[in-house]
């Protein structure tokens, strides 16, 4: 099983290494250059959805995250949202869905999801219900 895979991530066409980093990168200049302006620690930190955290990017969190990102059903890129996790990408048709979990259920996965034009971004956080999940546009 892929690591997006183990994420409920499933019909993915894997995008090629190279491009996943110019996505992450393009995807970083949208959303997380204040971040970095801001906090000159930010290279340190481990979470791509910090950006949204710090409140250094305006985004919607929780539940209002959620029901934006369930609006949106075009394809997009899925990536990985941590440093130390290896970076994969993928293109899916439609966007993933991401149920709650229960009592039980293991971490909610990092990961990024979003449109190739960037005009939105949904971050899924292992923090959810604390901290996310964040929902933002461009």
């Amino acid at each position: 099983m892929t690591l997006l895979g183990r994420h409920g991530v499933t019909n993915a066409e894997v995008i090629e290494a190279k491009l996943a980093e110019q996505l992450r990168d393009s995807w970083r200049a949208r959303y997380r250059r204040a971040l970095e302006r801001e906090r000159k620690e930010a290279g340190r930190l481990d979470y791509e959805w910090h950006a949204f955290s710090f409140e250094t990017y305006p985004a919607l969190s929780g539940e209002a995250a959620v029901d934006a990102y369930r609006e949106r059903r075009r394809p997009v890129i899925v990536m990985t949202a941590h440093a130390r996790e290896t970076l994969v990408a993928a293109r899916c048709a439609t966007a993933p869905t991401f149920e709650p979990r229960g009592p039980r259920s293991p971490l909610p996965p990092d990961l990024l999801v979003f449109p190739e034009d960037l005009s939105w971004t949904f971050a899924m956080t292992h923090e959810a219900g604390w901290l996310g999940p964040y929902f933002a546009t461009a």
